[in-house]
C-alpha cells in the first residue's frame, strides 16, 4: 500500500482531475463504510465487516497505482453490494 501511494503522489501532478474523480469514488464508499460501523455494537463487527476495510484498501490501489496490483477484482460497486448486504444482515 505503501508503493502504491508513492505511485499516486508520482502521478498526481499529472491528471488532477482523474485523481479527483478517483478519491471522490473511494470517499463514497469509504462514507458508506464509516456509516456501517457507526451501526454496529463492537460483537457485530465481523471478519467480514473487517474484510471490508482492505477492499476499500485493494479500491484505492486499483485507482491510483494499477500497475501495483491487486489481490483480486475490486470495484466501488463490488464494495457497495458488500456493504448493502452488511447493512442488511446486520441491521434487520
Amino acid at each position: 500500500y505503501l508503493q502504491a501511494l508513492g505511485h499516486r503522489i508520482g502521478r498526481m501532478a499529472e491528471a488532477p482531475t482523474r485523481d479527483r474523480r478517483h478519491l471522490a469514488e473511494v470517499a463514497a464508499v469509504e462514507a458508506d463504510h464509516v456509516k456501517l460501523l457507526a451501526a454496529l455494537r463492537p460483537s457485530q463487527v465481523t471478519p467480514r465487516v473487517k474484510e471490508v476495510t482492505w477492499m476499500i484498501e485493494e479500491l484505492r490501489v486499483s485507482l491510483f497505482a494499477q500497475t501495483v496490483g491487486t489481490r483480486g477484482t475490486v470495484s466501488a460497486k463490488r464494495i457497495t453490494r458488500e456493504l448493502d448486504a452488511l447493512f442488511a444482515g446486520h441491521l434487520d
